[in-house]
């Protein structure tokens, strides 16, 4: 469970834990470390961020070992940075990422900062953007120029956190959607080699029952959820047997196919969470879903409860049986 996860500031005893993560970070984007120019605070990350002018913080999962990493630091007065804002990707999909950047925000508030600024990548870190602009992240001009980053962003500091609020409905509709991605993550951890393997022939490889799970290249769940309505229902037709590997999907890694899903799911949620009951009611009409709800109207709350409690964990069954076909352990 995420609870399981700790986030802490380091210290001097998670030296190894933490220089580990950061490189394991570059090595997630491709990147050579730049120890005396643009990494100079991943080079010495203890000085960088320390005492009164930053804090590293790290996430320890419940064996004790550093899973993840978040520097804040002061940039100029009023003004803090975040970087190298990490997490493995076999720890993703269970709400962590809000817990770390809830305590990023936290931090730099202690640090005086009245504003939060960072740099990043739209294509190889599309996860963190999305995160980024559900907490109210604006973009800004380039302010460090930085060759990597194609984005620059900031969020002006409030008193209290910037997460956003949801109702009941919703924050339970989130739960059971972290744990299903979870489940899916846990699956899919060290299942690179086995991508395009199924578990018998004729039937799915793991790519294409992630591409499945994605549906549509130009499929957008926040405008289809819009549509849900309380007078005149849509009729939304879903594709049970539709895996559309299309040449660009064919190309992607299995992280990049995996941040692709989270990255939906947090638009689906992002839209959520800024609904109020009476919007909560509206209902589609998804013909699939008579035959085992007994009506084919269904409000929106239970279609997203059913496309990850029921889809996404299903999917993640089929996984499973594609990793013991393939050799590999119990997830």
């Amino acid at each position: 469970m995420a609870d399981d996860y700790q986030i802490r500031r380091a210290g001097p005893a998670d030296h190894a834990g933490v220089t580990r993560e950061l490189a394991e970070y570059f090595a997630f984007l491709g990147e050579e470390v730049d120890p005396a120019g643009l990494d100079h605070d991943v080079a010495d990350w203890q000085g960088e961020y320390a005492g009164g002018v930053g804090v590293m913080l790290i996430v320890v999962d419940p064996a004790g070992d550093v899973v993840g990493t978040a520097g804040v630091r002061r940039l100029e007065p009023g003004v803090a940075e975040l970087k190298r804002m990490w997490l493995r990707p076999a720890c993703r999909g269970r709400g962590i990422a809000r817990r770390l950047m809830d305590r990023v925000l936290d931090e730099a508030r202690a640090l005086g900062a009245q504003a939060l600024r960072l740099d990043s990548e739209r294509q190889r870190l599309g996860t963190a953007v999305h995160l980024y602009r559900r907490y109210g992240f604006q973009e800004i001009a380039d302010y460090n120029r930085n060759p990597r980053a194609d984005i620059w962003m900031e969020l002006r500091l409030a008193a209290g956190r910037s997460q956003p609020m949801a109702n009941a409905a919703v924050s339970e509709l989130r739960k059971k959607s972290d744990a299903a991605s979870a489940n899916l993550s846990k699956q899919l951890h060290g299942m690179e080699p086995n991508l395009d393997k199924a578990d018998a022939p004729g039937e799915w490889t793991t790519r294409q029952v992630l591409c499945h799970l994605l549906a549509d290249p130009d499929w957008k769940p926040v405008p289809m959820l819009k549509g849900f309505s309380t007078t005149s229902l849509p009729v939304i037709e879903l594709k049970p047997g539709h895996a559309p590997v299309t040449p660009e999907r064919q190309k992607m890694t299995l992280a990049q196919l995996r941040d692709a899903l989270e990255a939906q799911r947090d638009d689906i949620f992002g839209y959520l969470e800024s609904l109020g009951d009476a919007d909560l009611a509206r209902k589609a009409k998804i013909p699939l879903f008579k035959q085992f709800m007994g009506t084919d109207e269904i409000a929106l709350p239970v279609y997203v409860g059913a496309m990850f409690d029921y889809h996404w964990n299903d999917h993640a069954g089929q996984i499973a049986k594609i990793r013991k076909a393939n050799g590999m352990p119990d997830a």
